[in-house]
C-alpha cells in the first residue's frame, strides 16, 4: 500500500469498507493517500443519520512494505452541541489486501 505513493508519484485512492464486531455492514470509505503525505478520507456515514461530520483530512506515514498508518481530524455537526465533543482525532491503520475480491 505505502508503496504504491513512493516519492514523485501522484498518490493513489483506496475503497474500504467498516463493519460492526459481528461482521454487519457500517459505512464504506475512501481513503487518499497523497505524494506529499497529507491524506483526506471520505465516510459514507457522515451526513447521517447517526453521524454528522465533515470530511476527515490529515496526513500518514508508510509502515513496512505494504501498509500505513494515518492521523485525521474532522468536525461534527449539530446536533452535537458540546464543544469537547466538536472535533476528532482518528489514527487509522491501513493495509494492503493480498487478493481483491471482484464484486459486479
Amino acid at each position: 500500500m505505502a508503496g504504491d505513493v513512493p516519492s514523485g508519484r501522484n498518490g493513489a485512492s483506496y475503497l474500504a469498507t467498516s463493519t460492526d464486531s459481528n461482521g454487519n455492514f457500517r459505512a464504506r470509505f475512501v481513503f487518499t493517500l497523497h505524494a506529499d503525505h497529507t491524506m483526506s478520507v471520505v465516510n459514507s456515514n457522515s451526513g447521517g443519520p447517526t453521524a454528522y461530520f465533515t470530511t476527515e483530512l490529515g496526513s500518514w506515514r508508510p509502515e513496512g512494505s505494504d501498509a500505513a498508518v494515518g492521523s485525521t481530524i474532522d468536525f461534527d455537526f449539530p446536533p452535537h452541541e458540546d464543544v469537547a465533543r466538536s472535533i476528532t482525532r482518528l489514527t487509522s491503520k491501513m493495509a494492503a489486501a493480498k487478493q481483491l475480491e471482484a464484486r459486479p
